[in-house]
């Protein structure tokens, strides 16, 4: 009888030992736990060749940089954007891609976005955040040439002096500078002259004014088509500003 008596005094002491111990476990608890520690990212993008490369960086946590994975994408009207690519960041956050396929990518509009990554050591994590480059265009080697047969059009303008005698033709391709009809027209009278352009384009007339002083003169371009054993160069038609020619 004795012994269960002890039994019963001793039972409560012991159920209070243990919530005594739970307890400190619980304020124990918050000294160990993981920290979270969050590293801003940025991705940035250029394009060369129609190959896109960058950088990610992430200041204060250098393996934010590496083996981060990049997703490049292709803008797409009225969306969704299309992924065209993907890779690895090296150790030092480098990356380059070159999209899949190739129609339209000289034309189309790109981005790179870096997801969102956790790098964890014992008792903190760092959560590399995710980022979104800014948007480029692709950056041809060098423009294509127009193709034997293709049909180019060549702007085309002409200067005209004060006395109506004289000018010149300008075009980017030589051949729209050179052999061009020219015809000087006098207002409310209509054509008074007419030259043909020298290699450089300039050109030269004794117009036969009509009427008495004072006289308004411009000159016209005629259009022309030049074939050649490559591309055909549509040279376009242009119009001089108008001089007044006074009496005197």
């Amino acid at each position: 009888m004795g012994g269960m008596d002890t039994t019963k005094k001793l039972a409560p002491l012991l159920v209070a030992s243990a919530v005594v111990a739970l307890m400190a476990a619980l304020v124990a608890a918050p000294a160990t736990a993981t920290r979270t520690v969050k590293v801003t990212s940025s991705i940035s993008i250029s394009s060369r060749n129609l190959k896109f490369s960058g950088k990610v960086t992430a200041p204060g946590y250098e393996p934010c940089v590496q083996q981060r994975k990049v997703i490049l994408y292709k803008v797409v009207s009225g969306g969704p954007d299309q992924a065209v690519g993907e890779t690895r960041t090296s150790l030092k956050g480098n990356w380059t891609i070159t999209p899949q396929g190739s129609a339209g990518i000289s034309l189309a509009r790109f981005y790179a976005k870096v997801g969102k990554v956790s790098e964890g050591t014992t008792g903190t994590i760092y959560v590399c955040k995710a980022a979104r480059s800014k948007t480029v265009g692709a950056n041809p080697a060098r423009a294509r040439g127009p193709e034997p047969g293709e049909e180019v059009t060549v702007k085309t303008t002409t200067t005209i002096n004060p006395y109506g005698s004289g000018g010149k033709v300008s075009a980017a391709n030589a051949a729209c500078r050179e052999g061009r009809t020219v015809v000087i027209k006098q207002q409310g009278k209509g054509k008074i002259g007419s030259a043909k352009t020298n290699a450089k384009g300039a050109w030269s007339a004794e117009p036969a004014y009509k009427g008495s002083p004072p006289l308004k003169v411009w000159a016209e371009v005629k259009p022309i088509t030049q074939a050649t054993a490559g591309p055909i160069y549509k040279c376009l038609a242009a119009t001089s500003r108008t001089v007044t020619i006074n009496g005197g």
